[in-house]
């Protein structure tokens, strides 16, 4: 077939490649101009080099020296002095384990050469101070301490002690709790306590943690910290219940609730010498009360058995299903046993509230009575049919009228705090005998404060 182009025809091809190369040209174009901005920007940074080159150089070489000097130090000096460290404390430890070995005098001798050297070797004070940026010199402040503190110098062993460090829960907590026994050992207490608190809470484990937790209630207890104390025994009882200190933590607990009665003989002490007296309690029993909680570790959460007035802790349970601790002898167990009897409601059976007391001369309770009067409270609430007389009495010092206003606002302020706690008020009477019915001699100081009493009995059962 025979191909031919009519007249006036253009190709199409001819159009796009007029369009290609318009674009192919403006392409060109932009692409210049980058490349020119790109030889600009060069031209000026070279030209910014060549200008700052020495200054760039020096910088350089700045970063390298401190590369390389920190990469000295380690090859050459840190990790020479570590391993030279390291040497010098295995000699004074060798006589700090055979110390740790024996006893007495050959003990502290052994401890000695440890802490100071010999025969031209580093003792533990030598590595600490000499190596003190090294592993081996902190470690080397713990054998100090702990030398010094077996050695008896404890401003020393508090010293080396302070400045160890460790995230160690065993070396850690051992280095606080040691301090605290340095500053027991010096008689300061309330440091003590600090830092064997600052053990107890360094790691929570079944040796550090109930260890320290234990001396931090025994040192309270001797600051007459009793609440501190008792929430320290309770944290033992319930996260280490296994460990040693938590298998018998329930007496040590009863000793603290109850520790309050030593600030009452203090107290009853101070009002022997005053003609107007507070109320409370039988001389013999707090003399032995006293006697358990002044503070003597050897004393401390002791059983209560053998302080023949006092009678055990034992645990009084009432009808309501409510718990409470109370002196197998005391005023609570005295007065809801005779509930719990079948013995009738008369006016001679009498029970001491003997942790109840005043401000002398005067009928405002001391708030260390609301234990005793909270626990009236629970045997109220768990006895509905019961109901209570409240007598107060003094000794014969002073003006006998004043005598009898006095214990009779006392006994009344009893009565208002048992209803200011939710007991109905026609359940309870009170009233003052002043002087009269005294059941000790008043020619003794010691009579005269078993006469000075507050005491309760059943009058509806």
């Amino acid at each position: 077939m025979a191909t031919y182009k009519k007249r006036g025809y253009k190709p199409k091809k001819e159009k796009v490649e007029q369009e290609v190369e318009e674009n192919f040209d403006e392409a060109q174009s932009t692409t210049a101009e980058v490349f020119n901005t790109l030889d600009d920007t060069a031209n000026k940074s070279e030209q910014w080099i060549e200008k700052n080159s020495k200054a760039l150089f020096l910088g350089l070489v700045a970063v390298a020296a401190v590369i390389l000097g920190y990469l000295a130090y380690n090859t050459f000096i840190s990790e020479p002095n570590e391993q030279e460290a390291s040497n010098e404390l295995a000699y004074p430890r060798t006589f700090f384990d055979k110390a740790e070995k024996s006893a007495g005098k050959p003990a502290d001798a052994l401890y000695n050469i440890g802490l100071n050297g010999g025969d031209g070797k580093y003792g533990f004070t030598d590595v600490a101070d000499k190596f003190s940026g090294t592993k081996a010199g902190n470690l080397a402040n713990y054998y100090a301490g702990i030398s010094f503190l077996k050695t008896k110098k404890y401003e020393e062993a508090i010293q080396y002690l302070s400045n160890f460090n460790s995230e160690d829960e065993l070396l850690g907590a051992t280095a606080l709790g040691a301090i605290g026994d340095a500053f027991a050992d010096i008689n300061q207490p309330e440091d003590a306590l600090t830092y064997y608190q600052k053990a107890a809470k360094k790691k929570s484990n079944d040796f550090t943690a109930p260890l320290f937790l234990f001396k931090a209630a025994q040192t309270a207890m001797s600051l007459k910290e009793y609440t501190t104390a008792e929430k320290l025994y309770t944290t033992i009882k319930e996260k280490y219940p296994t460990t040693n200190q938590g298998r018998d933590i329930q007496k040590y607990i009863n000793t603290a609730k109850y520790a309050d009665a030593s600030s009452a003989v203090s107290l009853a002490k101070v009002e022997q010498t005053k003609p107007a007296v507070t109320t409370a309690s039988d001389v013999h029993i707090m003399n032995d009360v006293n006697a358990l909680y002044n503070t003597k570790s050897e004393f401390l959460g002791k059983s209560v058995k053998g302080y023949e007035f006092l009678g055990e802790f034992v645990n009084l349970k009432l009808n309501d299903g409510t718990e409470f601790l109370a002196l197998s002898k005391g005023f609570e167990s005295g007065l809801l046993n005779f509930i719990k009897s079948d013995a009738k409601a008369d006016k001679n059976s009498w029970f001491n509230l003997r942790r109840v007391l005043f401000k002398t001369g005067a009928a405002d309770l001391d708030e260390k009575s609301n234990n005793q009067i909270d626990n009236v409270v629970k045997i109220l609430k768990a006895y509905p049919n019961v109901n209570l007389k409240l007598g107060g009495y003094t000794d014969n010092t002073g003006n006998a009228d004043f005598n009898k206003s006095l214990s009779e606002k006392r006994a009344n302020a009893i009565l208002n705090s048992i209803v200011s706690k939710g007991i109905a008020k026609e359940r309870l009477n009170a009233e003052g005998y002043g002087i009269e019915h005294p059941i000790a001699d008043n020619n003794t100081s010691e009579g005269r404060a078993l006469n000075r009493r507050v005491a309760a009995r059943v009058s509806k059962k």
